[in-house]
C-alpha cells in the first residue's frame, strides 16, 4: 500500500503540472553536483535531507518541511518531539564536504570499473531468468514492481551482471552505491541455459540492500508510506547514469582519453545556444543544445525530445533528454498510446506570452517532436492529475497499448524523419491498483524468456498470465508504466 503526496506535482521543465503535456520530463538531464553529500552521512547536517525532485534537482530542505509537504504524520513524530534538540556542531567539529574526485580516488575499483564501462558493448540477447518474488518489507511495492520490470530488460540485466562487482569482490569504499545495490539484485536471480517448459520459481527474498542504499543516500524514495513508482525508477536510472559519468571521467582522466559527448543532454560544459537551421527568408531557428557525457545507461534508455516555441517572428527549439517519456492521456482524443504520442506533438497556445524584444504580449505556441528514440523505450501514462487547489485525482480511463508498437514518423523531428524506424515490443507493464490517487498498490507483468510466458509479479507472489490478461482493462488496476524494447 502506498500514499501519494497531496501537494501539487513538481513542474516539468519549468511548466506547471497541468501543462507538462507539451514538454515531457527530461529525466536524463538531471545534473546532481557534489554527490559526496549523498554518499557519506557525515557530510550532511543532521537537520537536512537530500531531496531529488522529479526533475532531478537536488535541494537541501528541512526534514520537518518534507513531512508537512507530504501532509503525512510519521508514526514516530510524537516520540521525536520528546527528544531534546541536539546542540549545533561548532565550526571546528563540522565535517568537511569531500569532492567526488576524492571519493572516486578512494574507490579501489574505480579504474577497473571505469575501463569496463568505457569499453562495454550493449548485449541484447534474451536472458533466461528464473523468476522470484520480492518480499514487501513495509509499503514498498513500488520498489518491488520497478525491480521486476528492470529485471525483465535483458540488456539491462546483462550490463550489470557483467560489471566487475560481483560476489567475492572486496568493494571497500564505494563511489557507486546505486550501481552496487542494483548489481546485488541481478545476482539474486539465476539464469537457465535453455528455456523451461513449465514455470519454475525460486524462493522469494527481501532486497534489504536496496532499502539500505536508499536510507544511506537519504532518498525521498524511502519514507515508509506510498511513493511514486516513476519517481523511484527515475532516481535509480539517474543515479546509475551520474555514477557512471564520474567513474568513466576518472578513467579517461588517468588515461588521457577525451570524454564522449552527445548533443542534447546535460553535462559539465553547461548550456550552449547555436543557430543550427535556416528556414525561409533566411531566418535561423535558434536551438538550445546542451551536452551530456555518454554512459551505457544513457545509450540504452536515454531518448530526446525537441521542444519548439513559435511566434509570428521567432522560432526556437530546445533538445531535452528523457529516461521516461511522459504521455498525457486526459484528452478526449486519446484512447491509446499511439494517440497519446500523436497528441504530444499538437501545437498548444501559450497564454500570456510576452516577447522579450517588444515587451508586448504576443500569440505563441509550443509543441514537441521526438528527436531520438532509445533501444529501451519507457512510456509513463500520467494517471495522477493535480488541480490548482492542490488536490489529486487518478485518471482511470481505458488507454489501449499494443504488444508491438509502431512509431509514426509524423511525431519525429524534421531532421530525423528519414531515419529507419523499427517496431518496439512490449516486455513489461507496471500497474497502479486502487480507486484513489493517494493510496493503492503497484504490481508488474513481465515477459519471462526463461519460461516463454508472461508472469504477474505482485510482491512475493509470482503467477503466469496470458497476453490477453496483460492487455485487458481491469480497473482500478490500470497501466502506469510501459516498457518496450526495439525489435
Amino acid at each position: 500500500m502506498v500514499i501519494y503526496p497531496t501537494q501539487p506535482q513538481q513542474p516539468i521543465n519549468g511548466l506547471p503540472a497541468q501543462a507538462d503535456r507539451i514538454a515531457p520530463s527530461a529525466n536524463v538531464n538531471h545534473k546532481i553536483n557534489e554527490r559526496s553529500e549523498l554518499l557519506y552521512e557525515q557530510n550532511t547536517p543532521t537537520n537536512l535531507t537530500e531531496k531529488v525532485t522529479q526533475n532531478g534537482i537536488k535541494q537541501n530542505v528541512e526534514s520537518e518541511l518534507n513531512v508537512d509537504a507530504l501532509n503525512v504524520k510519521d508514526e514516530t513524530t510524537s516520540a521525536k518531539a520528546a527528544v531534546p534538540k541536539a546542540e549545533e556542531p561548532t565550526a571546528s567539529s563540522r565535517p568537511v564536504n569531500r569532492s567526488w574526485a576524492d571519493i572516486v580516488t578512494e574507490d579501489k575499483m574505480s579504474f577497473a570499473l571505469g575501463k569496463h564501462l568505457y569499453e562495454v558493448k550493449l548485449d541484447f540477447h534474451p536472458v533466461l531468468l528464473q523468476p522470484r518474488g520480492l518480499i514487501n518489507r513495509r509499503n514498498w511495492c513500488y520498489i518491488n514492481a520497478c525491480l521486476q520490470a528492470l529485471l525483465a530488460c535483458s540488456p539491462f540485466y546483462t550490463l550489470l551482471r557483467d560489471l566487475p562487482l560481483g560476489p567475492g569482490v572486496d568493494r571497500g569504499k564505494s563511489s557507486t552505491p546505486v550501481i552496487d545495490s542494483m548489481v546485488k539484485v541481478m545476482y539474486e536471480f539465476s539464469r537457465y541455459d535453455t528455456s523451461q517448459e513449465e514455470l519454475q520459481l525460486g524462493p522469494p527474498f527481501q532486497p534489504d540492500f536496496m532499502y539500505d542504499m536508499l536510507s544511506d543516500l537519504k532518498s525521498d524514495c524511502l519514507k515508509g508510506q506510498q511513493e511514486d513508482a516513476e519517481e523511484f525508477l527515475s532516481f535509480i536510472l539517474n543515479g546509475m547514469h551520474e555514477e557512471m559519468v564520474k567513474i568513466i571521467k576518472n578513467y579517461q582522466k588517468k588515461t588521457n582519453i577525451k570524454m564522449e559527448e552527445v548533443n542534447g543532454d546535460i553535462g559539465d560544459e553547461g548550456d550552449e545556444w547555436q543557430v543550427i537551421q535556416v528556414g525561409s527568408k533566411n531566418k535561423g531557428m535558434v536551438t538550445r543544445k546542451v551536452v551530456e557525457h555518454r554512459t551505457p545507461i544513457s545509450d540504452l534508455l536515454g531518448g530526446q525530445i525537441k521542444s519548439f516555441l513559435t511566434t509570428k517572428t521567432v522560432k526556437t527549439a530546445s533538445i531535452q533528454p528523457f529516461f521516461t517519456l511522459q504521455l498525457d492521456i486526459q484528452s478526449d482524443n486519446v484512447t491509446s498510446v499511439s494517440e497519446a504520442l500523436k497528441e504530444m506533438t499538437v501545437k498548444v497556445p501559450i497564454q500570456g506570452y510576452v516577447c522579450a524584444k517588444s515587451k508586448q504580449e504576443v500569440e505563441a505556441f509550443n509543441h514537441v517532436a521526438l528527436q531520438k528514440l532509445p533501444p529501451i523505450l519507457i512510456l509513463h501514462l500520467k494517471r495522477f492529475v493535480y488541480n490548482k487547489n492542490g488536490g489529486c485525482k487518478k485518471v482511470m480511463k481505458k488507454t489501449d497499448y499494443p504488444l508491438v508498437l509502431d512509431i509514426s514518423k509524423d511525431i519525429l523531428s524534421s531532421d530525423v524523419k528519414n531515419e529507419n524506424l523499427r517496431p518496439y515490443k512490449l516486455f513489461a507493464v507496471m500497474y497502479h491498483d486502487g480507486e484513489e490517487a493517494i493510496k493503492g498498490h503497484y504490481i508488474s507483468d513481465v515477459y519471462n524468456h526463461g519460461s516463454k510466458t508472461w508472469i504477474r509479479c505482485d510482491d512475493r507472489s509470482v503467477t503466469a498470465v496470458t497476453e490477453d490478461q496483460v492487455l485487458s482493462y481491469s480497473p482500478p488496476r490500470v497501466p502506469y508504466l510501459l516498457f518496450y524494447q526495439e525489435s
